[in-house]
C-alpha cells in the first residue's frame, strides 16, 4: 500500500529499498529550470538533482505470514544518498511531508541511515 504524505505528520520508517531513481524534477513537475517554482522545489528538497527512493516497510514485523507492506516514495539530496544506498539496502529514514507552491505533496528525507 502506497503511503502519501498527509498533513504535517513526519514518518520514521525502517524498510528495504526497492527502487532508486534520479528524477528530472523540472520535467516531472512541468517547471522550467531556474524558475521560481523550480527553485522553490529544489530549496524544499535541499538539492536540484535529488535521488528518489521507494522503500517497502513491513508494518507488522512480528508476523512473518501477514501481508502488511507499506510503500514510501521520497526524495533526498544526493549528499545524503551516497552510493551505498542501493536496491536491497535496509534503511532507517525520517520523512517530512512537504507541499510546494503548486500544491504538490511529497515526502522528503531529512535523515537517512543504512542499517544493512
Amino acid at each position: 500500500m502506497r503511503i502519501d504524505p498527509i498533513g504535517r505528520m513526519t514518518a520514521e520508517i525502517v524498510g528495504v529499498v526497492r527502487e532508486r531513481l534520479g528524477p528530472d524534477l523540472a520535467r516531472r513537475h512541468g517547471l522550467e529550470r531556474n524558475s521560481i517554482g523550480f527553485n522553490e522545489l529544489a530549496n524544499i528538497i535541499g538539492d536540484s538533482d535529488p535521488v528518489q527512493l521507494t522503500a517497502q516497510v513491513d508494518d507488522l514485523p512480528g508476523d512473518p505470514d501477514a501481508i502488511d507492506y507499506s510503500s514510501y516514495t521520497f526524495l533526498l539530496p544526493r549528499k545524503l544518498a551516497g552510493r551505498e544506498i542501493t536496491q536491497g539496502a535496509v534503511i532507517q529514514a525520517l520523512l517530512a511531508p512537504v507541499v510546494t507552491l503548486r500544491g504538490i505533496r511529497l515526502w522528503v528525507a531529512r535523515k537517512i541511515e543504512i542499517l544493512y
